[in-house]
């Protein structure tokens, strides 16, 4: 394996256990809160990362770039970047504060005011710990990375459990989870990435010039983008309210581990399609963006399927009856995962088609905004979940045809059509079938039918696809190194 594809492993395991950890803060937060005051724990959040967008400038997304050219005016370069990440985060920090202000006007719950200003500095320790996560990865401190991020979420799930349940704050919970979890991460990131640090803090503004002219339209981009989750949670909390908030809140969660996985894919595979495309070879670009977009559906394709068949029965487990209501939102929204599984702007980024992109995002910003407020207003929340997801649909597509007419093909090339019409058959209809028999088994009990069909279903199903010859040969290998006793099930065969 790989040095590269073994730091990618790293980190993904890191990821994925960061993630087990949070998974289980959500549940644990709608059952120890009133629905009122875990609306407003969840408003504060969505505060809180709505400010980190506006006050980014886009300038920790070209931290990378500007730390791999090497030219004379690198230093000055970056010490300009940690100069405006500073003043950045210090802003929004005062901006949070003063803000508070307007907040008991704004939002039905008195409580929000003071829960903002115990969160203040959270964007300015966010900033801090992100730039310093990029100059750990940058020197292939991987492994440090990766134990930061697990313990920071340990620091964060103890002090939520003392704040709740000892404490009896809130306020307290969302410090402890919004600065001081940050906090400490960058005080111990800061000790591991000393030694590659410059440590000078000084404008140059020929280097502010350079460095806004490549991150303005990735800052506009992201805020355009970012459109499918603020103004949809910002919409439902004016107009539907603090309840219909929380149920919507709790609907609107990804499925788990499904980023994760889309995320180790396409690291491993991406920089052979960047050198590709820089080498001219259009042909070999082709081939392995199919491979990137194919593998990631039949991987991740029986995970969605099974979520959104079985939509009720998680939600209920998960989040308890209190959030019945969530259900149907989960379901439409799981819906946007057949899309969001792969990145769509990676090819327009190398073909240098950013003009492109913005297009599109502008498109996706006033689809979100029209089809939000007008199937909000007449569905509610369900409305705006069918509307998010109706805005994530268009952008795939706009984004994807772009690509197919940079490589000179259709649409539909990309795709295995066949081996996904049968793996959806598959998936769907053993899925309804084991639904429809577990429910005479389990007629009342929805955690129960939830993981024996998990423990029936996906077996089954990767099995199916792994000899049917749908996951390419290295990753089978990796499964057969990992489970030699099950290799007699890994029969493949080439498609």
């Amino acid at each position: 394996m790989s040095d590269r594809t073994n730091k990618v492993l790293v980190f993904s395991l890191a990821q994925v256990i960061t993630l087990v950890i949070n998974f289980f803060v959500s549940p644990y937060l709608s059952r120890a809160l009133p629905k009122s005051e875990y609306s407003a724990f969840n408003q504060v959040i969505v505060i809180i990362g709505l400010a980190a967008v506006l006050f980014s400038f886009g300038i920790q997304s070209v931290v990378f770039l500007f730390f791999s050219r090497k030219d004379p005016e690198q230093r000055q370069t970056i010490s300009t970047i940690q100069f405006f990440i500073l003043c950045l985060g210090a802003l929004s920090a005062l901006c949070l504060w003063l803000f508070t202000y307007a907040a008991s006007g704004l939002f039905d719950n008195p409580q929000i005011p003071g829960y903002l200003r115990a969160c203040a500095p959270a964007v300015f320790f966010t900033f801090l710990n992100n730039y310093l996560i990029s100059v750990l990865v940058f020197n292939s401190r991987t492994k440090q990375v990766a134990f930061l991020a697990v313990t920071t979420s340990f620091f964060t799930v103890t002090f939520l459990y003392l704040s709740l349940n000892r404490w009896h704050s809130v306020s307290l919970a969302l410090f402890f989870s919004q600065v001081a979890a940050p906090l400490l991460s960058l005080l111990t990131a800061f000790f591991l990435a000393r030694r590659f640090l410059l440590l000078q803090i000084r404008p140059d503004w020929p280097s502010v010039l350079r460095i806004f002219k490549v991150s303005g339209p990735l800052y506009i981009t992201s805020l355009l983008g970012s459109s499918y989750l603020y103004f949809s949670a910002f919409f439902v909390i004016f107009i539907l309210g603090d309840i219909n908030y929380a149920n919507y809140r709790n609907g609107a969660v990804e499925i788990p581990f499904i980023s994760t996985v889309a995320f180790s894919v396409s690291a491993i595979l991406l920089p052979d399609l960047n050198k590709y495309f820089h080498e001219g070879n259009l042909a070999a670009a082709l081939e392995l963006k199919k491979k990137i977009i194919n593998q990631c559906i039949f991987l991740l394709y029986p995970v969605i399927v099974f979520f959104i068949v079985y939509h009720y029965e998680f939600i209920v487990s998960y989040f308890s009856m209190k959030y019945a209501e969530s259900a149907i939102v989960f379901a439409i929204y799981s819906c946007t995962c057949f899309i969001r599984i792969n990145d769509y702007q990676d090819v327009l980024i190398t073909a240098g088609k950013s003009a492109y992109i913005l297009k599109a995002n502008i498109i996706y910003f006033l689809t979100n905004i029209a089809s939000v407020v007008l199937l909000g207003l007449l569905f509610g929340i369900k409305g705006v979940a069918v509307a998010a997801s109706l805005s994530v649909f268009v952008l795939a597509y706009i984004l994807l045809r772009k690509d197919a007419a940079i490589f000179g093909v259709n649409l539909l090339t990309f795709f295995k059509l066949k081996p996904i019409f049968v793996l959806l058959g598959v998936t769907f209809g053993f899925s309804f079938l084991l639904k429809y028999g577990l429910y005479w088994v389990f007629p009342a009990n929805h955690l129960w039918l939830f993981l024996t069909a998990a423990m029936l279903y996906f077996p089954v199903v990767y099995i199916f696809i792994l000899r049917q010859g749908y996951i390419i040969p290295s990753v089978v290998d990796i499964v057969r190194k990992k489970l030699p006793f099950f290799s007699f099930l890994i029969q493949t065969k080439q498609t």
